[in-house]
């Protein structure tokens, strides 16, 4: 006998084949119980399960079960709701042979073959269900899975449909429980992109295809039903654009008093995709009516919280730029022999390029949208490629960037736990003419340097073509991902 863990198994929803098979099982063949897996949480479950389910689900008709894992599930429900067709699924090759086993000893005739599929490749080997059911599947799944188990349901249900979720969640960025918080972190020990997912952002995934969060049932050991309802007409965010669905944040550029900074803040302004555009620097920046300037100091902390407090009253914010970096100043020049290295000089660039980004993540990524598309971004450059890294010199610069990129790709992989749609990216602007680039480019109109308006304009379109898939990167002007 062998026995999986419903919340331990690897529910490979983002790698299997689709095969395109809803056929009756076949009584003929013989299914040896040696493929049969056991759960032991299945007796735990069920019965609180089922339950809910005759409340919920239509009395007739066919239910998709998604991830169905050893079948037993399966098994039950269709044993208990006698007039409903039960379709499990799985991508696992192994699981399905165990729903086969299990199905083929119930005798049940309302049970179907199981059929091979992946919640996160569209579209689904089946055409229409008159209810969904997902058991303990997306926090053992990468975020996509999710993304695509909503899409597939908003295709394949009717409207009024039933979507069932139950599994573990997290509320109001916290976890329901302590065991619930052991488990996340033992889940995300083993990948990364599993873990226990906010209601909220599933809630936000489910919106933008249709459907709404219509009940909330507690359940043993910590667990909740989620029952979504397909709506008679899509949601007002289904098939919108990023920007569109930013109306209701705002927008933040760090560094506004620079050439790239306020550019992007008059980008920004002009098309209006935010509700409110705030311009940051330390001296008062130039703005166009209605952006709204707050006073920093990236080397004083306390004024990076001032300005995130301040910030934070006016609402969620939808994206973060920090348009700020520095090359030289005073004493301070890009070395072109290690023998150039000065201490002072590189606490200097490493101060302004690395460490005050990363306070202004600190106490800006908490104003984040919890629900739906949020990007934060900081200027990062080319130079901090470790990969691409062919000429030399410039140590400090070069050191800070590529500490800059690290502590972004640190920064996505946290944000995604509590925000699995939020965007962390570096952003290389290419050569601008800026007062950063004057000493090294000889004339400001030479192929290859762009005005501050036009890298603006670059650089908030890569950022609008990008996903949540491509959290943690780093991404030339023409959007062109840079290596580490």
């Amino acid at each position: 006998m062998r026995v999986i863990e419903d919340r331990a198994r690897a529910a490979k929803n983002s790698h299997a084949a689709v095969e395109r098979d809803v056929a009756p099982l076949d009584r003929r063949l013989k299914f040896p119980m040696s493929d049969a897996l056991f759960s032991p949480a299945f007796e735990r479950n069920a019965p609180s399960i089922v339950e809910v389910l005759k409340r919920v689900v239509p009395p007739s008709g066919l239910v998709l079960e998604i991830a169905s894992g050893s079948g037993e599930h399966a098994v039950h429900f269709a044993r208990a709701m006698p007039t409903l067709d039960w379709q499990p699924s799985d991508p696992d090759e192994a699981a399905r042979r165990s729903i086969v086993a299990h199905a083929f000893a119930s005798g049940l005739s309302n049970l179907r073959s199981p059929m091979a599929l992946d919640a996160a490749r569209q579209p689904w080997p089946i055409a229409k269900a008159d209810a969904i059911v997902a058991i303990n599947m997306i926090h053992i799944a990468p975020w996509d899975a999710t993304i695509g188990l909503m899409a597939g349901a908003g295709a394949t249900l009717p409207a009024g449909g039933i979507l069932y979720l139950y599994g573990p969640f997290r509320e109001n960025d916290a976890h329901t429980a302590p065991s619930n918080a052991a488990f996340d972190e033992s889940l995300r020990m083993r990948n990364p992109s599993w873990g226990v997912r906010d209601i909220e952002a599933v809630a936000a995934a489910a919106d933008r295809h249709g459907f709404r969060l219509s009940e909330r049932v507690a359940m043993p050991a910590n667990n909740l039903s989620l029952i979504f309802r397909k709506l008679d007409r899509p949601s007002a965010n289904d098939g919108g654009s990023a920007m569109t669905a930013s109306a209701s944040t705002s927008a933040v550029v760090i560094g506004a008093s620079g050439g790239i900074g306020q550019a992007l803040v008059c980008a920004l302004a002009a098309n209006q995709a935010y509700g409110s555009v705030f311009a940051l620097s330390r001296s008062k920046p130039l703005a166009p009516n209605g952006v709204r300037t707050v006073a920093i100091d990236l080397g004083d902390e306390a004024t990076i919280a001032a300005a995130a407090e301040s910030i934070g009253a006016a609402g969620p914010v939808g994206l973060v730029i920090v348009a700020t970096g520095l090359l030289h100043q005073d004493g301070v020049l890009p070395e072109k022999t290690f023998k150039a290295l000065d201490p002072a000089a590189m606490a200097t660039v490493f101060s302004v390029n690395t460490i005050a980004p990363a306070l202004v993540a600190k106490h800006f990524v908490p104003l984040l949208a919890r629900r739906g598309r949020c990007v934060f971004a900081a200027l990062s450059a080319r130079v901090g490629s470790i990969e691409d890294n062919r000429l030399g010199g410039w140590y400090s610069y070069r050191a800070s960037k590529a500490a800059l990129n690290q502590i972004l790709r640190t920064l996505a992989i946290e944000v995604a736990r509590t925000r699995p749609e939020a965007l962390v990216v570096g952003l290389h602007p290419g050569t601008v003419a800026s007062e950063l680039s004057r000493p090294f480019r000889s004339d400001p109109n030479a192929h290859g340097v762009v005005q501050p308006d036009v890298s603006a304009a670059h650089l908030l379109r890569v950022l609008d073509s990008l996903a949540a898939k491509d959290t943690g990167g780093v991404f030339a002007w023409d959007g062109t991902r840079i290596p580490a």
